[in-house]
């Protein structure tokens, strides 16, 4: 089974972030709740994976970093037996 990306959330001070974006990339926008801006490409019906989806949340204080890094990390899969 291969891991394939779907979603990714951003936390940023404003979520208008996700706004403008969307609108440079002519997708549509929704959102889930105050502080929240989905965008992702206009007909996209989830979970399909022909596309990411980006969510932008407002953090109140965010977290201060020397440089922005991203990780993600999925153990190699198991060997499966032939009986």
């Amino acid at each position: 089974m291969a891991l394939q990306l779907v979603q990714v959330n951003f936390k940023a001070r404003d979520s208008a972030l996700g706004r403008f974006w969307a609108e440079a990339l002519g997708w549509g926008v929704s959102s889930e709740g105050p502080g929240v801006t989905n965008f992702e490409p206009l007909g996209f019906v989830w979970p399909d994976p022909v596309a990411v989806c980006v969510d932008v949340v407002t953090v109140r204080t965010p977290k201060r970093w020397s440089t922005a890094r991203t990780s993600i990390s999925a153990p190699p899969p198991r060997p499966t037996r032939l009986s």
